[in-house]
């Protein structure tokens, strides 16, 4: 199946109602819609339904040879009243025409106006009559709909989850994003109802960051040096802890976690980064970084990522540092 459109078809219908639309011949001088010189069995197109009487549609469709030759009314581009017209009796005329909703640049389009819908499981964009949509609430989305061969400029109001699935949400980075307010995504389906993500922008890069200079430290397990706060989202976070022991014993590590242990993680061990090891030996100014590590953050209020070192045996004094940056995908 390919999407066409071609010149000069034009036909007539006389159904009624909101469903598909039974054909009733090329109008003279014009080609039928299963013709090969016209949209062709199988393939799909943009059209325009008009009754003569102020009432018309344009929406997608399907062309399905036969006796009558039939064509589908799929996603609403547009039309007279702004909502899907039920048309009553009388001869309708059924036409390839040039769509302006059809080239994104023409100002004042009404299907590039923004029409909000509902997070859910599945949130059917397919059913978004206009070329934006924005997305409201919290619920995790685990799919876009079938709608084939469908593209959708999407917001979203605030946090929740998109689920990665290989074959029928395809993610960017292929794993699941948390997104926040004023994000933005390009979506595009295939031939089979099939979502991609083609692009991903986050509104604000919320760089966050902390740093603490000579705290004393005396023997402790999990002694907080630093801390940041970070709300819901995908963040790139590191840091790095400089200390000057006395008398510490134990080999142990410098490592991150969350002061609230009621946020939910992905991709973070434990609740918390892997630990990075390192040696408190009792040497001067040892450095232990932590490499750049990547998680998502699902929570309704914000939390605190700390930088801490474990040890036993003694005292340090710590100096250290942790940032987060708003990743993109």
């Amino acid at each position: 199946m390919s999407f066409r459109l071609p010149d000069r078809v034009k036909e007539t219908t006389t159904t009624t109602g909101t469903g598909s639309l039974s054909l009733a011949g090329a109008v003279t001088g014009h080609y039928k819609f299963s013709d090969t010189n016209g949209v062709g069995n199988g393939n799909s197109c943009a059209y325009l339904i008009d009754d003569g009487n102020g009432n018309w549609e344009a929406c997608f469709g399907t062309v399905t040879a036969g006796t009558p030759d039939t064509l589908s009314r799929g996603t609403l581009i547009n039309s007279s009243t702004g909502s899907r017209i039920t048309f009553g009796a009388g001869t309708k005329t059924v036409a390839i025409v040039p769509l302006a909703e059809l080239l994104l640049t023409v100002s004042g389009s009404a299907a590039l106006t923004e029409t909000d819908i509902a997070s859910a499981t599945t949130a059917d964009l397919g059913t978004v009559n206009t070329f934006r949509a924005r997305i409201t609430g919290t619920t995790a989305i685990t799919g876009f709909g079938t709608q084939p061969n469908c593209l959708r400029f999407v917001r979203f109001a605030g946090a929740l989850t998109l689920t990665h699935n290989s074959t029928s949400l395809i993610l960017l980075g292929g794993a699941n994003r948390v997104t926040a307010a004023d994000d933005v995504g390009l979506y595009i389906s295939d031939a089979s109802g099939n979502w991609r993500e083609i692009s991903y922008h986050v509104a604000s890069t919320n760089f966050v960051s902390s740093s603490a200079t000579g705290v004393p430290v005396s023997t402790a397990t999990n002694a907080n040096i630093t801390s940041i706060p970070v709300p819901p989202g995908d963040w790139d976070v590191e840091g790095t802890v400089t200390y000057t022991p006395s008398g510490v014993t134990t080999v142990s590590s410098v490592q991150g976690g969350a002061s609230s242990t009621s946020a939910t993680f992905s991709g973070i061990a434990n609740g918390g980064f892997t630990k990075i090891s390192g040696t408190l030996d009792n040497a001067s100014g040892n450095n232990i970084p932590t490499p750049r590590a990547r998680f998502s953050l699902t929570t309704t209020t914000t939390i605190y990522l700390v930088g801490e070192v474990v040890f036993s045996g003694g005292s340090i004094t710590a100096t250290g540092y942790i940032s987060a940056r708003r990743a993109s995908q």
